[in-house]
């Protein structure tokens, strides 16, 4: 509603009607690079690795999860994803995420459809809320930094990681090959940012720096 208002409100004021980025970027633009990366996925597995069965990833605002499930039937890959929950359900839901496959497959012309079977979204690694750690999220960052040098944070990766090692550890994913996607970037983007000077910004943005 409050979008509403506001497209309303600018478009009357100088008659150009607003392009609304949503949260996340999650629209079918957005989600087009997932699209790209489940098809760069399917080329760079060799013929003797067969294609994952399952893909283990964060549900936030669900442009990463729609793009790979488009991507995937694309690429003519069976692999079924578990999306993890680490936002609020009344923010994204599966109905969200068919939508936004639709779409997609509006935008680029296929036939490819994705159904609501398709979509499997796991509940219970959410914890209190979006942000808030989970002890199974901080023992999966643990575990992942002393057994692979590798970094999560516990809003998102965390909670991902914690289903996968809940799902290890109990047998479910014997004999499969899983691939989890890291959906972090800790590229260090101090170079880039060194001689900017935070105070150009608008003074809203001031209080983040």
């Amino acid at each position: 509603d409050a979008t509403r208002r506001l497209v309303s409100e600018y478009k009357e004021k100088d008659g150009v009607d607003p392009y609304i980025i949503p949260a996340g970027g999650t629209n079918a633009v957005g989600a087009l690079g997932f699209v790209n990366a489940a098809l760069e996925l399917a080329d760079q597995i060799p013929d003797s690795i067969p294609s994952p069965d399952v893909i283990y990833l964060p549900l936030g605002t669900g442009g990463t999860l729609a793009g790979l499930l488009v991507g995937l039937k694309l690429a003519g890959l069976s692999t079924r994803v578990e999306a993890i929950r680490v936002v609020d359900p009344a923010f994204r839901t599966g109905e969200h995420v068919l939508r936004l496959c639709h779409e997609l497959g509006t935008k680029l012309g296929t036939d490819i459809t994705v159904s609501a079977s398709d979509i499997c979204i796991r509940e219970a690694f959410f914890g209190q809320g979006y942000g808030i750690p989970t002890p199974e999220a901080e023992e999966a960052v643990d575990v992942l930094k002393q057994s692979d040098d590798l970094y999560l944070d516990t809003t998102y990766t965390g909670k991902t990681v914690a289903a996968l090692l809940y799902d290890l550890r109990n047998g479910s994913l014997e004999g499969q090959s899983v691939l989890y996607w890291n959906t972090l970037n800790s590229r260090d983007l101090t170079p880039a940012i060194k001689d900017i000077d935070f105070h150009n910004l608008p003074p809203e943005f001031h209080s983040y720096f």
